[in-house]
């Protein structure tokens, strides 16, 4: 297992200078470079602004980035 590593506040804060940068890196985590839902693995999503939340096409099962992570509910 490879340990993470630490940065300051002022790299934080360079890094990750606007929500969406943070939602992109998130994104990228959860999902690598594309969508996959949870429920059938189908690639087509809309993506819900108002909730922030991502529903999948196909099925309709929806999701957040933090969902089922340590920051859930933030």
């Amino acid at each position: 297992m490879s340990k993470a590593k630490s940065m300051s506040l002022l790299e934080f804060q360079s890094k990750f200078h606007s929500e969406q940068v943070c939602r992109d890196q998130l994104f990228q985590l959860r999902w690598g470079k594309a969508f996959s839902c949870v429920k059938c693995q189908c690639a087509d999503y809309y993506y819900i602004e108002s909730r922030k939340l991502y529903e999948c096409r196909s099925c309709g099962h929806q999701t957040s980035l933090t969902a089922g992570t340590i920051m859930h509910k933030t």
